[in-house]
C-alpha cells in the first residue's frame, strides 16, 4: 500500500487534511462493497494524520525528514509542458479576435492583454510548483510532495516497489535529468510514484536503493 495526504486550498484554511491509503486488489476484495475503505482520515487535523502515518509507517515523521529539490531547471522544465498546449490557445485566440467581423476595435488588444496575463501566471505556476516539489528518504520510505493550490504528500515503502523505471527523453539527456517511475501492488494505479526532473545522480541512487530494498523483500539471502 501507499498512503497520500493532500491539503487543498480549504483545508489550509481550516488546518485540516486528508489522508487515504491505496490497497492491495486482494484487499479490497476481501472487504466487498464497504465504503470508502481507502480513506484513514477523511477530515483530519495535521497532529492527527502526523499520528496516523506514524502508526502505519513507524519511524517516518513528515516535519523532520531531510527533503531534496529537484533539478534546478526543473520550473523552466515544467513551464515548456505548459506552453505545449497554452501557446497555440492563445494564438489561436487572438488571431480569432483580430479577424473575426462584428467585435470591437479594440478586442484584439484585450485579448493580447488577457494572454500576457496567463503567460505571466503560468510562469508563477511552473516556479511554485517547482520550488514546494521535493523527495525524502525516511526509515523504509519514499516520500514525494508536490503541488501549488492543492499539496500532495506520497508515502511509499520501499518493499512495496515492484518496478523502478527510469526514463530519459532527449530534453533528459540534454539537461542531465531523468524520471523516477514506480509500480506498486496498489487499487487503481498505473505508477506508484512519479517523479520527473530529478538531477540524474539522484535518480540513479534512488533506482539502487529502491531495486535493493524490492530484491531483500524477494530473495533475503541474496541481498544479505
Amino acid at each position: 500500500e501507499r498512503l497520500v495526504l493532500e491539503r487543498t486550498l480549504l483545508h489550509r484554511l481550516f488546518g485540516r487534511c486528508t489522508l487515504r491509503v491505496d490497497l492491495p486488489a486482494s484487499v479490497v476484495a476481501a472487504a466487498g462493497a464497504v465504503p470508502r475503505l481507502d480513506h484513514l482520515a477523511p477530515i483530519a487535523s495535521v497532529d492527527q494524520t502526523d499520528a496516523l502515518i506514524r502508526t502505519c509507517l513507524p519511524g517516518v515523521d513528515l516535519q523532520a525528514l531531510a527533503w531534496r529539490p529537484l533539478h534546478p531547471g526543473a520550473a523552466w522544465r515544467r513551464w515548456q509542458r505548459t506552453l505545449l498546449w497554452l501557446l497555440p490557445l492563445l494564438a489561436a485566440g487572438t488571431l480569432l479576435a483580430w479577424g473575426l467581423p462584428g467585435l470591437p476595435a479594440d478586442a484584439g488588444l484585450v485579448v493580447l492583454g488577457l494572454s500576457a496575463v496567463l503567460l505571466g501566471a503560468s510562469a508563477w505556476h511552473a516556479r511554485r510548483w517547482a520550488a514546494g516539489a521535493a523527495y525524502a528518504q525516511g526509515p523504509g520510505v519514499l516520500v514525494w510532495r508536490s503541488g501549488v493550490f492543492t499539496r500532495r504528500w506520497v508515502l511509499l515503502p520501499e518493499r512495496r516497489c515492484q518496478a523502478v523505471l527510469l526514463r530519459r527523453s532527449p530534453a533528459d539527456r540534454r539537461a542531465g535529468t531523468a524520471r523516477l517511475c514506480t509500480d506498486a501492488q496498489s487499487v487503481g494505479l498505473v505508477l506508484a510514484l512519479d517523479i520527473p526532473w530529478l538531477a540524474e545522480a539522484d535518480a540513479v541512487a534512488l533506482q539502487a536503493r529502491l531495486w535493493q530494498a524490492s530484491l531483500a523483500l524477494s530473495h533475503p539471502r541474496a541481498a544479505a
